[in-house]
């Protein structure tokens, strides 16, 4: 499957998730080297990627995480990559889950526009606010000459 997968030829970095034997698999595949990269916990790719990855090491994101945190991590982080050129505002989440036969159609949700609109505010909550100079006042005793 890794031979045929490297023969394909893409413009984009793509990820590809699920499981086998019970285990979870992320690889990403390199749009300009066809190389494939075996990565723990999260991907992610395109203009946004730089942002949304160390949102989900700010997080401390790991498989240990609750599906709750994980959507909201993921969620939070996809948000903060739509600074970047090319990133639009469209938001799709889906969830797979395995089965002990492995991944079928059956296991995949997408998170409803329900559920985005409550990510949404959770990002309001728990997101980065905005500051005005007025809000950190640094004053000469906080420097010192080296």
């Amino acid at each position: 499957m890794f031979e045929e997968i490297e023969r394909l030829e893409f413009e984009a970095d793509v990820i590809i998730a699920g499981f086998a034997f019970g285990f979870p698999y992320i690889f990403v595949v390199s749009g300009r080297t066809g190389a494939i990269i075996a990565e723990e916990h999260f991907a992610a790719v395109g203009t946004g990627a730089d942002i949304a990855e160390p949102n989900m090491f700010q997080r401390k994101h790991s498989a240990e995480c609750k599906l709750g945190e994980t959507v909201y991590h993921v969620y939070e982080s996809k948000r903060l990559g739509q600074i970047a050129v090319g990133v639009g505002e469209s938001t799709y989440i889906d969830i797979l889950r395995p089965t002990k036969a492995g991944f079928t159609r059956e296991t995949a949700q997408q998170i409803t526009q329900e559920g985005l609109e409550y990510l949404r505010q959770k990002y309001d909550t728990f997101g980065p606010k905005p500051i005005q100079a007025k809000d950190v006042r640094i004053a000469k005793g906080h420097f010192s000459n080296f």
